[in-house]
C-alpha cells in the first residue's frame, strides 16, 4: 500500500466517525426537541439542593448540549443517560456517550477525585459532580 491510499482510508473512518456521531446526535436531539424550555434558574430550583449553584447548572448544561447536541433549555434533572441520552451506537467509542465519559473521568482525576466507584446516571447527578470539582 502506498502511503497516500493509507492516508485516504484514514481519512474515510475518520470522516465516517464524525457521520455515524451526527446523526447519533441528531436522533438525541429530536427526543427532546418537543419539550418546553426552561432557565438555568428553574432547573436549579427542580432540583432543590442548596449545595447546587445556578453557575454549576450553567456549566453542566453547557457541557451537555456540546456533548450530545441538546438544546440547554430542554435537559431536565431527572434525565438519564441510560435513557434519553442513550444511542443505538453499535460500536459505544463512537458515541456521544463516550465522549462524555471520558470527560467525567478526566475531569474527576484532574481534580483528584476517584471515579471508579462514582455513578453518574441522571443530569442531577451529573450537577452534584460538577458542583464538587468546585469544592
Amino acid at each position: 500500500m502506498t502511503l497516500s491510499l493509507i492516508l485516504g482510508m484514514a481519512a474515510l473512518g475518520t470522516v465516517g466517525i464524525f457521520v455515524v456521531i451526527s446523526a447519533q446526535r441528531e436522533a438525541i436531539r429530536v427526543r427532546f426537541e418537543h419539550r418546553e424550555s426552561i432557565s438555568p434558574g428553574q432547573f436549579t430550583a427542580m432540583i432543590a439542593d442548596d449545595r447546587i449553584t445556578e453557575d454549576s447548572v450553567r456549566q453542566a448544561l453547557k457541557k451537555l448540549s456540546s456533548i450530545f447536541g441538546v438544546d440547554q433549555a430542554k435537559i431536565r434533572p431527572d434525565d438519564r443517560f441510560d435513557q434519553e441520552f442513550a444511542t443505538s451506537a453499535v460500536m459505544k467509542i463512537d458515541s456521544p456517550m463516550s465522549s462524555f465519559h471520558l470527560d467525567v473521568v478526566y475531569e474527576a482525576k484532574r481534580h483528584g477525585i476517584d471515579f471508579r466507584n462514582m455513578r453518574i446516571d441522571t443530569v442531577r447527578d451529573y450537577v452534584s459532580f460538577i458542583q464538587s470539582l468546585k469544592s
